[in-house]
């Protein structure tokens, strides 16, 4: 077995049973005000994606674009591992997935597939419909509007686009948020709420 990512801390007791977002805590671990655990988010921002996860069609995939050391991973796959819905994670260079995939074991979730692949430039055809894309990989400008571009085709109308770190971070251009305020004057999504940087789309 390898070894727990660095965030991870070993003597975190995994839980025994999934049955909702109260068994994700081993996820986290507050070091100030942000959260340093697994997941890079905090509990609300986490709670809502685990709320739109849970929101979306249940006979679609779900994909990830951006997994890191695989938080978000787990946290989609077990909102969703009641009803066996395939989640995809595609990342261009994850952290570790094999420790990802213990983990993956530890916790019997079995409805993920990880692909090592560039988002931006994925051929979506084969996937066909999804219910939901999560987008957290490339933070600049070009690259969070191609995955947005490249991934919007495959979105059922209804589902759901939620993007991560849309925050201003008084970085000039920062891809996240500069995309967002202006995908709030197009005419093919529109905004249905977030949580912190956590932020939601339907596709009209």
């Amino acid at each position: 077995m390898s070894p727990l990512p660095s965030r991870f801390d070993e003597n975190t007791v995994l839980p025994d049973e999934i049955e909702g977002f109260e068994d994700m805590t081993f996820l986290f671990d507050y070091r100030g005000q942000k959260t340093r655990g697994l997941i890079w988010m905090n509990h609300d921002e986490a709670a809502f994606l685990w709320k739109c996860v849970r929101r979306a069609r249940t006979d679609l995939p779900i994909v990830e674009i951006g997994r890191a050391e695989g938080g978000s991973t787990i946290l989609m796959g077990a909102a969703r591992r009641d009803q066996n819905t395939q989640i995809i994670s595609i990342d261009k260079s994850p952290v570790d997935d094999e420790q990802l995939l213990t983990l993956f074991e530890k916790l019997k979730i079995e409805n993920v597939e990880l692909l090592q692949k560039n988002s931006q430039v994925f051929n979506v055809a084969p996937i066909g419909e999804v219910g939901l894309v999560f987008i957290d990989a490339d933070h600049t400008y070009p690259g969070v509007k191609a995955d947005f571009e490249n991934w919007l085709p495959a979105v059922a109308v209804g589902g759901y686009v939620v993007f991560h770190d849309v925050t201003d971070v008084d970085l000039e251009n920062f891809g996240p948020i500069k995309l967002y305020r202006e995908l709030l004057e197009d005419p093919r999504v529109r905004p249905v709420g977030g949580a912190g940087s956590v932020q939601c789309m339907m596709k009209v």
